[in-house]
């Protein structure tokens, strides 16, 4: 888990670790990959000081050569400045377009605004 040292999470179950809130909307996912399908995900945090933390990831089942799961692989990439940046974008995004521009309804209407331009 993000910010424990290694020590802290061997032979420990997720619940455990992470905490029941957690463990609550990562279980189906995890069960999920457990009977054999990978699961992408991107989801908002917050980390122990309450700043909000944005995660993209994937739960992979480890499949042996005989098909059978023995376990999940999962690996996540801290993308908050992403995130942050597309909400900044967003922003920008709707303020500029806050007044979309009305398409005429006739063709011959269309046709007098291209030709006056």
């Amino acid at each position: 888990m993000a910010g424990q040292a290694r020590a802290e999470v061997v032979g420990r179950e997720v619940r455990e670790v992470a905490g029941d809130a957690v463990w609550a909307d990562v279980q189906p996912r995890l069960s999920a990959a457990l009977r054999g399908q990978q699961v992408p995900l991107e989801r908002q945090r917050f980390d122990r000081q309450g700043n909000p933390v944005w995660h993209s990831g994937r739960h992979v089942p480890d499949i042996t050569d005989d098909g059978s799961v023995v376990g999940v692989y999962t690996v996540f990439s801290n993308i908050t400045q992403r995130a942050l940046a597309e909400e900044r974008f967003g922003a920008t995004a709707n303020r500029s377009c806050a007044r979309p521009r009305r398409r005429p309804k006739t063709r011959a209407a269309r046709n007098r605004i291209f030709l006056a331009r």
